[in-house]
C-alpha cells in the first residue's frame, strides 16, 4: 500500500472517530468543559428541572457506593442547622469525591440559606434553572484526593423565616477514579426532607430510589400494580358499586384527626379534591394507607397528589395516568 493511501486512510479514520465522539450525545466532547474539581456547573443535583453529574461524567456502571444527606427531621423557622452530605463506597478504586446540593420548597423554589463553615465547600447564589436557586458544592480543596472508601462535607442551612411546609434537600455526587478523565466515574443522587416543627403536616410517602424523586408510593387497590393507572379500571368485573373508576392506594404519616381528602392536579392543571374512601394504619409503620377513586375527567400523563387534613396539606408527590 502506498504511503499516500495510508495517510488518507489515517485521516479518514481520525475524522470518523471524532464524528462518532460528537454524535454520542456530546458526552465525549463536552464533559471536559463542564466537569470540574473546583467549580462544577450549577443545576446538576437531579432536583426537579435539573440534571445530575452523569451529564458531565460518563459512568461505566452502577458501582457499589452510596450518597446520603443528613438533615433535621423537623425545622423551626429561622433556625440554623448543620447539614452533612456523605459518600460511602467499599470500592478502593474510588479516590476522589464531589457533590452538589440545593434546597427547595414544595413549589420547587429556593428556600432557606446555605452557608460554608470551612474551605471544603462553596456556595453559589442565583444559579441553576432561571438563575433562581442556591447551591452548595465541593470546593477545589474539598475533593479528598486519593482518599478511599468515602468522604463527607458539613455546612450550615438556615431555615426560612416562616413555615413553608416540607423542605427537600436534593444532592448528586461523583465517586471518581482520579484518572483525570470523565469516564469510569460513578454518579449517585439522593434527596431528604425536613418537615416544619411548629405543626407537623401530613407526610406523603414517596418511592425511595425512584428515577423521579417526586414519585409517590401508589398502588392500584385491586391489582396491586404500580402506575401508570387508567381512570377506568381494567378489572371492571371486580370493581364494587356503580363507579368502575380505578381505586388507588397512597400512604401518608402525621394524619392527625379530621377528614382526609386527596388533592389531585392533573397535567392540564385541573384540580380535584377527592374524599378518601378508606384510611387505615399500616402495621409496624408510622404510615396509614389511604384509598381513593380516580375522578372522571382526570387528564393523562403526570398527576400531582397531596393529602389534606383540615387546614394541613402534605408534601407533593406524583403518579402517572395512562390513556
Amino acid at each position: 500500500m502506498s504511503s499516500v493511501r495510508q495517510k488518507r486512510l489515517i485521516i479518514v479514520a481520525v475524522f470518523l472517530a471524532g464524528l462518532a465522539a460528537f454524535l454520542v450525545t456530546n458526552k465525549v466532547v463536552h464533559p471536559t468543559v463542564l466537569a470540574s474539581a473546583s467549580d462544577p456547573e450549577p443545576g446538576f443535583t437531579h432536583a426537579p428541572g435539573e440534571f445530575d453529574c452523569s451529564e458531565c461524567h460518563v459512568p461505566t456502571g452502577s458501582g457499589t457506593g452510596q450518597i446520603s444527606i443528613t438533615v433535621p427531621q423537623n425545622y423551626v423557622p429561622g433556625q440554623t442547622y448543620q447539614i452533612t452530605v456523605t459518600h460511602t463506597s467499599p470500592d478502593p478504586t474510588r479516590r476522589r469525591w464531589g457533590f452538589q446540593l440545593t434546597v427547595l420548597d414544595d413549589l420547587n423554589l429556593k428556600t432557606g440559606n446555605l452557608q460554608n463553615i470551612n474551605g471544603l465547600t462553596q456556595v453559589l447564589n442565583n444559579a441553576g434553572p432561571g438563575n433562581s436557586r442556591q447551591y452548595v458544592e465541593h470546593a477545589s480543596g474539598g475533593t479528598f484526593d486519593n482518599q478511599q472508601f468515602g468522604a463527607s462535607w458539613t455546612f450550615n442551612w438556615t431555615a426560612p423565616a416562616t413555615d413553608v411546609g416540607p423542605v427537600t434537600f436534593y444532592a448528586a455526587g461523583n465517586q471518581a477514579n482520579f484518572d483525570g478523565q470523565t469516564s469510569g466515574d460513578y454518579v449517585y443522587f439522593t434527596f431528604n426532607q425536613s418537615q416544619p416543627a411548629a405543626s407537623l403536616s401530613p407526610q406523603l410517602k414517596l418511592e425511595q430510589g425512584a428515577s423521579d424523586p417526586t414519585q409517590a408510593a401508589a398502588l392500584d387497590s385491586l391489582l396491586l400494580t404500580r402506575d401508570p393507572f387508567r381512570v377506568q379500571n381494567m378489572a371492571q368485573w371486580w370493581t364494587p358499586g356503580p363507579n368502575t373508576n380505578t381505586r388507588v392506594i397512597v400512604f401518608a404519616a402525621n394524619l392527625g384527626s379530621g377528614s382526609v381528602v386527596v388533592n389531585l392536579v392533573d397535567a392540564l392543571n385541573n384540580n380535584f379534591d377527592v374524599p378518601a374512601e378508606d384510611v387505615r394504619a399500616v402495621a409496624n409503620s408510622d404510615f396509614s394507607q389511604i384509598t381513593f377513586t380516580l375522578p372522571s375527567g382526570l387528564a393523562v400523563e403526570t398527576c400531582t397528589v397531596r393529602i389534606k387534613v383540615g387546614s394541613q396539606v402534605s408534601n407533593a408527590g406524583t403518579f402517572r395516568v395512562a390513556p
